[in-house]
């Protein structure tokens, strides 16, 4: 059971990858990418690259121990990874910049993660893992597919 919830929600990281490379490194999109800009400086495209590659890795990595059976380890990975600062925290230049609906992703996927990790720690269903996990990746594939960063020169 658990073996086939690690591979779809391993497919649904590998589809965000996948949208995150092709939609999120073009810094001059054509004129019919509908997805709303976000200017950041050079850095501050750097630091959201790494925000999101740490969410990925955290994913993996509840994936990965849950598949193994270690629900205690794969709660702490989740809890730990929804305490993480955000792009709008680590970043007080940028956060009052952000769409509220990007800070509102940010918080979907926080706090879907702190609800994976209880899950996790109470013995939940083993259809909550998965809606959980469902749930924060939308927000992921919701935010790349809503927002594109757009490069302008630093302050």
């Amino acid at each position: 059971m658990w073996r086939g919830i690690a591979l779809a929600v391993t497919a649904l990281w590998v589809l965000t990858l996948g949208l995150w490379w092709r939609t999120g490194t073009d810094s001059a999109p054509g004129p019919d990418d509908p997805r709303t800009p976000v200017a950041v400086t050079p850095a501050q495209r750097v630091m959201v690259g790494e925000v999101m590659r740490e969410n990925l890795v955290s994913l993996q990595r509840i994936l990965d121990a849950t598949g193994r059976g270690e629900r205690t380890e794969a709660a702490d990975i989740a809890e730990e990874a929804s305490r993480q600062p955000g792009v709008g925290r680590r970043d007080p230049v940028l956060r009052p910049t952000l769409p509220d609906g990007w800070r509102a992703y940010g918080r979907t996927v926080h706090r879907g993660l702190g609800e994976v990790a209880d899950s996790l720690r109470n013995e939940g269903s083993a259809d909550e893992l998965p809606q959980g996990l469902s749930r924060v990746m939308a927000a992921c594939v919701g935010c790349h597919l809503t927002y594109r960063l757009v490069e302008r020169e630093a302050p």
